[in-house]
């Protein structure tokens, strides 16, 4: 009876390959609980004309509103002209003490100024904090012509900025934030433009959370009023006849950060109110969850000619997700898996056989994918395994 085994399985090893018997083809799972993640918008809303919400860790979008419209983003814009300036910094194009001469361009712009003297020559640092702090637009022009020689080649810098960072519905036609009919922005791209900045230049972002700066004997005051109450430490405000008084604001609490915007308000009172419960919003209704941890089993795959006949899948990192806090665990939110299936040994531990889809609102798409990974290692078959499967691939035939 052994050798008629033995004959067996000779035969079946030589003339029956794994994939053959078995197709390792992909296969498609998929796990909808309930729909799409909520966060409840219909219980809150703002008097914003466009508005969102974000985590600035996972770029969740906790609330939009018209988020993807195109807007007046007035001085809010002021933030890729910043960024552009601590990109030169960052790679030693541009220094702090640098000096740029004052244009009678820059002099005559209108606005809100930093009152710079015409022909005068000011240092960089200097200009950035009337940038921010003071909001003048003749620091952004004077920024912009020293860094280029031409405003409008900054400009171009500046577009082909946004096409890098996937901000699909800006274009700019200056550096300062001034109406023109081609300048526009969605508060769904500031809010990626907010991240980036955060993420980008750590070291400069401290000149956001300044509440005052002079020049030339003249002090300003940051326009963001709400600067140092629970946490807030930018980012930049916004105010022209056409966008309505508008905010890009930060801020960190218990070690967590969101961003939000809005635009399109009455007032300056009304847009720090609305700003203030918009970050209210956010801390007090979200709570992180974990959904998976490291090492967790999402699922089993069945393995062909290994000393095991299946192993877990798991995450390759935990996933975590603010979810708002009325929601159970895994409530309102839709996960898709797709992983190989049928994979013949040997495999090592952590091989990535799939990926795993949770479909939320994401500023940077609708989608999160975390890729899935075996649990364990799975050796080739012994002889002996190697027979009986053998036969079971006989007899299933």
């Amino acid at each position: 009876m052994f050798a008629v085994l033995v004959t067996l399985s000779l035969y079946l090893l030589c003339s029956i390959h794994p994939i053959d018997a078995y197709p390792s083809d992909a296969q498609i799972q998929s796990r909808s609980e309930i729909g799409e993640q909520g966060t409840n918008t219909k219980s809150y809303n703002v008097k914003a004309k466009q508005a969102i919400l974000v985590d600035y860790e996972t770029g969740e979008i906790l609330f939009a509103k018209n988020d993807t419209e195109k807007m007046t983003p007035s001085s809010m814009s002021k933030i890729m002209t910043s960024y552009l300036v601590f990109s030169a910094l960052k790679d030693r194009s541009l220094a702090m003490h640098d000096r740029f001469r004052v244009s009678e361009k820059a002099w005559k712009t209108q606005g809100s100024k930093m009152f710079l003297s015409l022909n005068s020559e000011v240092m960089v640092e200097d200009l950035i904090r009337g940038m921010i702090v003071q909001s003048g637009n003749d620091a952004c022009i004077v920024l912009a012509e020293g860094m280029f020689g031409d405003e409008m080649i900054f400009v171009g810098h500046m577009n082909n900025m946004a096409d890098e960072l996937g901000l699909t519905g800006s274009h700019f036609d200056n550096a300062t934030g001034l109406p023109a009919p081609n300048h526009y922005m969605t508060a769904r791209d500031l809010a990626i433009l907010a991240v980036r900045l955060l993420k980008d230049f750590p070291d400069y972002y401290r000149y956001h959370a300044e509440k005052d700066f002079e020049h030339n004997k003249i002090a300003q005051s940051n326009r963001n009023t709400l600067l140092g109450i629970g946490g807030v430490d930018g980012v930049k405000t916004g105010h022209t006849e056409d966008g309505g008084y508008g905010m890009v604001i930060s801020a960190e609490r218990n070690s967590r950060r969101l961003i939000g915007i809005v635009n399109g308000l009455n007032s300056i009172k009304e847009r720090a109110e609305e700003a203030g419960k918009l970050l209210n919003y956010g801390f007090n209704n979200f709570s992180l969850r974990t959904l998976y941890r490291n090492g967790e089993s999402v699922d089993k795959i069945n393995i062909w000619y290994g000393d095991k006949p299946e192993v877990a899948i798991t995450v390759k990192s935990p996933l975590e997700l603010y979810i708002p806090r009325y929601l159970a665990k895994n409530d309102g939110i839709e996960i898709d898996l797709k992983y190989q299936n049928n994979i013949t040994a040997p495999i090592a531990a952590g091989t990535e056989v799939g990926t795993m889809t949770v479909k939320i609102h994401n500023i940077y798409g609708d989608n999160i994918v975390i890729p899935l990974v075996t649990a364990e290692e799975v050796k080739k078959a012994n002889f002996v395994q190697t027979i009986l499967q053998n036969i079971d691939i006989l007899i299933s035939r």
